[in-house]
């Protein structure tokens, strides 16, 4: 739906007024069942966000179809600032690990890493694997390197984007290729590496194969799954924290 102009401000009620002055009057005001967002707080919060607003002005619940890949990324980062400290600006963290990570990464040399096993990683069939955005394919094929314990030269070439907070995805892909070049790794980023193995990307990767609305609790379920089976205490406490906050496909309204 395009609106006729756009908010004044980000706050959720201003939105819900908006979208709901759009719709008045017409069929949608009676029909509307579903609102699909991304995870902000201004639009998925169970106050005066957007979601909750517009319920109210309709007078019933909606079903909220919030983005799985912003519920993905909220337990990494969590579980990044817990292992590795605070943001410091907007393309910089605090931490002994993510110090690393900034630069180009096709100059970082490889060693002789520990491959990391993962028995429940599944290989992408090969439409899926061409329909990838160039960070996901990075991810991918990192992946399958940390797994098999060794790094390609053309992999090892390749740039990938440098660190935002925006964008977790670009985070998790250098975690992985600065395991590949770190001797003898820290704790906490053997824990973050195994993270990003065992969680994040078969999340991702999961999502881009099963990417119905549909298929939207499935994916919450095996999500929850693989933190249950992650060995670390603290990662996953924190990790379930988030998930029980973000869990929107396991409440069905319709």
């Amino acid at each position: 739906m395009l609106l006729n102009a756009f908010p004044q401000d980000g706050r959720g009620i201003t939105i819900a007024n908006k979208v709901y002055d759009a719709i008045k009057g017409t069929e949608l005001s009676d029909t509307l069942k579903v609102v699909g967002t991304d995870g902000t707080a201004s639009v998925t919060g169970n106050k005066a966000e957007f979601i909750r607003c517009l319920e109210e002005k309709l007078g019933r619940p909606l079903q909220w179809v919030v983005c799985l890949m912003d519920c993905n990324e909220l337990p990494l980062r969590h579980v990044f600032l817990e292992l590795d400290g605070t943001t410091k600006s907007p393309d910089s963290f605090s931490g002994p690990v993510v110090k690393k990570l900034n630069g180009k990464v096709s100059t970082w040399p490889v060693k002789n890493f520990e491959p990391i096993e993962n028995a429940n990683f599944s290989k992408l069939p090969d439409d899926i694997v061409d329909d990838l955005s160039s960070d996901q394919y990075y991810g991918y094929r990192k992946c399958l390197a940390v797994m098999s314990g060794y790094l390609d030269p053309d992999l090892q070439k390749l740039q990938i984007g440098p660190i935002v907070h925006s964008r977790w995805l670009t985070l998790a892909c250098r975690i992985l290729r600065i395991y590949t070049s770190t001797k003898q790794p820290s704790k906490s980023l053997v824990q973050l590496t195994n993270f990003c193995l065992k969680i994040s990307f078969p999340t991702w990767f999961n999502i881009k194969k099963e990417n119905k609305i549909t298929d939207g609790a499935k994916n919450i379920l095996k999500l929850i799954g693989r933190v249950r089976q992650f060995p670390a205490d603290k990662v996953r406490d924190i990790s379930m924290k988030v998930l029980q906050q973000n869990a929107y496909f396991l409440h069905l309204q319709l």
